[in-house]
Order: structure tokens, then C-alpha cells, then sequence
């Protein structure tokens, strides 16, 4: 009686059954294999790792908050934990980038007032150009606000003017029309 010859996709489903067959009888056999090979072949498992991650994006984004959601206090935990263990490694990143911190600020004080932020890089850079609009320098420049984020001013072009550190910290709370005494 002849053989019957088996697709490629029934001798895949054979052999994969063989192998989770010989897995669950030999666990301890099957995970040092599974270890050798990988440390043989890190570009592959990256490589599959990759393809994995991009494929399974969202599934792998809602099981993380998923987690982070039933764990809250695990997870602050830790985080504690690590930026006590790694201060310099911060505290150096926030010498070298102290717009970020500012920007943080900002972004949580928005937050907060659910005020509109419209301003783009390009304009920042722009009002930047031309200097501080009371005394002209053009060191120490930040993004002011005409109306105070205090007062529910939003970062928008029409809201922001450029001013130098100083002359921001003189304006405080005020509004432009207020300080040039136009109200």
C-alpha cells in the first residue's frame, strides 16, 4: 500500500505537535535549549522580538497600562527606587537640559487649567529672534505671556511675547497692557 504524501502545512502542524509534545515531557531540557540558542543567535531573537512588538503594538500597550493600573503603588515603587539609584544620571540630564524642565512646568500648569497650547517650535524660535521686547538683549530669552498662565492665558503666538529672563521675572503676574500702564 503507498504512502500518502503530507502537505508542508500538515508537516508543520506534525512536527510542531512533536515538539510541545517533548517540551512538557522535558522542561528542563527544553529551556536550556531555548537558552543555548539564544545566546548563539541575539540578532535573530531581536529580530523576531521587533517584528513581535510591532505586530502585537497595541495588545502590549493595553496589558502595560493594564498592569500599571492594578499594580499603581508596585509601580511608584519602583520608580522611587530607581531615580534614588540613579540621582546623578538625572540630576546630570537636567543640567544639560534645563528647557525640559521648564517645559514640564508649563505643561503641567496647563494641564491644570485645561489652557490651549498652540505654539509650535518654529514660532518659539521666532519670537526668540528678534530679542527681549523691554530691553533688547538677546541673552537669557524665554516665551512670555501677554495673559499670565494665572489668569487662564494659553500658550498661543497671539498670547506669547519674547523676554529676557529678568524682565519676565519683573512682569510676574501682570499683563503687558499693565506693565507698559495701558490699563
Amino acid at each position: 500500500m503507498p504512502r500518502t504524501r503530507l502537505t508542508d502545512e500538515e508537516q508543520k502542524r506534525k512536527s510542531l505537535e512533536r515538539y510541545h509534545k517533548w517540551v512538557q515531557s522535558h522542561p528542563e531540557r527544553a529551556r536550556e535549549v531555548s537558552r543555548n540558542y539564544r545566546q548563539r543567535h541575539p540578532e535573530k531573537r531581536k529580530e523576531t522580538t521587533k517584528k513581535y512588538r510591532e505586530e502585537h503594538r497595541d495588545e502590549i500597550l493595553e496589558k502595560n497600562r493594564q498592569y500599571k493600573d492594578e499594580n499603581r503603588e508596585k509601580v511608584r515603587a519602583y520608580g522611587r527606587l530607581y531615580y534614588e539609584m540613579n540621582k546623578e544620571k538625572y540630576q546630570q540630564w537636567q543640567d544639560d537640559h534645563p528647557e525640559y524642565g521648564r517645559r514640564q512646568c508649563q505643561k503641567r500648569r496647563r494641564m491644570i487649567h485645561q489652557l490651549p497650547y498652540t505654539l509650535t517650535p518654529i514660532q518659539r524660535e521666532q519670537k526668540k529672534a528678534g530679542g527681549c521686547m523691554f530691553c533688547g538683549t538677546r541673552e537669557k530669552l524665554e516665551v512670555a505671556h501677554d495673559i499670565p498662565v494665572s489668569r487662564g492665558g494659553g500658550m498661543t503666538d497671539d498670547n506669547t511675547i519674547c523676554l529676557c529672563q529678568r524682565c519676565n521675572r519683573k512682569m510676574g503676574t501682570k499683563t503687558l497692557a499693565e506693565v507698559l500702564g495701558l490699563s
